[in-house]
């Protein structure tokens, strides 16, 4: 979330709101990021394997997707929120990064 909200404040140019595609850019930008906090805490947690890593991640993104859902209903952007690309791209760096903890330790 505050990875989101860096992501908006960047984005000084004037545009309509309520845009997907805007929504779109911000979870882009923000994706990156998010998957390395994602990485570095999990290498906090030391998964076993990769699966474990992975199902840790999955259940942050939940816990995410869960606040995006509480967040979009108050705000009424529901649709504008699950109808950008870029959300998507943002919900599967959550897992991928705590994934790729695991197979990092394991190589390194």
């Amino acid at each position: 979330m505050m990875f989101m909200l860096l992501a908006s404040m960047l984005d000084q140019e004037p545009s309509e709101t309520g845009s997907s595609s805007l929504i779109s850019v911000q979870s882009l930008i923000a994706a990156l990021p998010t998957g390395l906090l994602s990485f570095l805490l999990a290498k906090l947690t030391r998964p076993a394997t990769w699966q474990q890593g992975a199902r840790t991640g999955l259940i942050w993104a939940i816990a995410q997707l869960g606040l995006f859902l509480v967040i979009g209903y108050f705000n009424q952007t529901l649709p504008l929120i699950f109808g950008a690309a870029g959300f998507y791209v943002l919900m599967l760096f959550i897992p991928l990064g705590a994934a790729l903890a695991e197979l990092r330790r394991k190589t390194g």
